[in-house]
């Protein structure tokens, strides 16, 4: 309360230790509250952090007993809607161990009554695991990931995290100059061998909308090169 005007605003700021690991840092930043009836709050994030860290945040908002979950990256300028009487945001670090041998560094949070900006761009969540094949082990993301030549990658989708697109980059796809069906993007149904759309890379720069039932974002490599991707999920919100 201020003076007598309910919370508009509530903010938090903590330290998080990298590397978490695919599971997850045992520390979290955290922020809950109250609204005084059910509204659209509005959260952003800074981070302050001297090397590549990977922190992740999820947001709960609950509404009548029932709860909306979203999971979104933390990075500076990273923003997200919810909508309930209640709000949680908890921010944990999935750093990989290949990525940083030990750091500390501060997250901070800011929620406030009202609506984000309109923007091309969702809140991003980038892909915390990938496999090589249908049968090899969960890896965790580094941020640009190898695609072997004549091989393929498997993004498992989180679920229960608002997830709605996919944006995938390739520089070397656009300096092979290949053409169509060289690299494709399956959207799967999680298992492997049920594609419910595709498309060729080459021909896509844009978010893409996810399929219904998808699982899994798959990129196939059919250049007699391997090629580097970065992948982003779009998230809603």
């Amino acid at each position: 309360m201020y003076g007598n005007e309910p919370a508009k605003g509530w903010a938090m700021s903590g330290e998080l230790n990298a590397p978490g690991g695919v599971n997850g840092g045992s520390k979290v930043v955290k922020l809950q509250a109250n609204l005084i009836e059910e509204g659209s709050v509005t959260t952003q994030f800074n981070l302050n952090a001297q090397g590549p860290v990977n922190a992740v945040a999820e947001i709960v908002s609950s509404l009548h007993g029932n709860s909306i979950k979203r999971l979104v990256s933390v990075v500076d300028g990273a923003s997200i809607t919810t909508r309930g009487k209640t709000i949680s945001v908890t921010v944990k670090d999935y750093t990989a161990p290949e990525v940083s041998a030990g750091m500390t560094y501060t997250v901070s949070i800011a929620s406030t009554l009202g609506v984000r900006a309109g923007s091309k761009q969702p809140p991003l969540l980038f892909p915390l695991v990938y496999k090589t094949d249908s049968n090899g082990p969960l890896l965790p993301v580094v941020g640009v990931v190898g695609v072997p030549a004549a091989g393929k990658v498997f993004f498992p989708l989180p679920q229960d995290a608002g997830i709605i697109a996919v944006y995938i980059n390739s520089s070397d796809v656009r300096d092979a100059g290949s053409p169509g069906a060289l690299v494709r993007v399956f959207q799967d149904d999680g298992s492997g061998f049920l594609s419910i759309s595709s498309y060729d890379l080459a021909n896509k720069s844009d978010w893409v909308p996810l399929a219904p039932n998808v699982g899994a974002v798959i990129i196939e490599n059919h250049l007699g090169i391997p090629i580097l991707v970065n992948v982003f999920f779009g998230v809603d919100g």
